[in-house]
């Protein structure tokens, strides 16, 4: 991946897509662990003068949050 960033100025790490879809309220541990896991790949790969931003669906802002800090996510993406 790190020959294919030229012309890329960030990423969104997001769970579009998944179903069901919950509320804020039913967010497991689940999510944020995937969330964390899949992240932290990605920021691995992706270079690191290069920001990477995260999305949690149905509101998560607070799991976002938690993935963020823990894995050098300098961007929030909420609704």
């Amino acid at each position: 991946m790190r020959g294919c960033v030229s012309g890329i100025d960030g990423l969104i790490v997001e769970n579009m897509n998944d179903t069901p879809y919950l509320t804020s309220k039913m967010l497991g541990s689940e999510v944020t662990t995937t969330m964390t896991a899949v992240s932290s790949v990605v920021r691995s790969i992706f270079p690191h003068e290069k920001p990477i931003g995260i999305q949690i669906l149905a509101g998560g802002n607070c799991e976002a949050l938690a993935v963020a800090k823990g894995k050098n996510i300098s961007l929030l993406r909420y609704k």
